[in-house]
């Protein structure tokens, strides 16, 4: 398996929301919008300082381990669905992702 020691570490909780939109169009421009949001957020997920029993030096370490797993993090901003399809299109090209998952 990829990535093993990476998901055998990756032992977090924590809440997400789905929304749904109407048209890709609007998702995306409204996941572009919440970019500017992402540190207030992040801020109010914080997860604990502590792993395996220890200090981890973080005051959250749920970002720095999601950090070691691939396909994480912000992709640049997208103003449509178009820019969202080139964009998974070249993740594809390079061997990145296999589906949109």
């Amino acid at each position: 398996m990829t990535f093993q020691d990476n998901v055998r570490r990756f032992l977090i909780g924590g809440m997400h929301i789905h929304a749904g939109f109407a048209d890709a169009d609007t998702r995306i421009r409204v996941m572009t919008a919440l970019r500017r949001h992402m540190p207030l957020l992040h801020a109010l997920s914080a997860s604990s300082p502590i792993a395996d029993g220890r200090e981890t030096g973080f005051k959250s370490w749920r970002l720095t381990l999601v950090g070691g797993l691939p396909r994480t993090g912000l992709p640049r901003a997208l103003d449509s669905r178009a820019a969202y399809d080139r964009l998974v299109a070249e993740y594809r090209r390079r061997d990145f992702i296999g589906d949109r998952i």
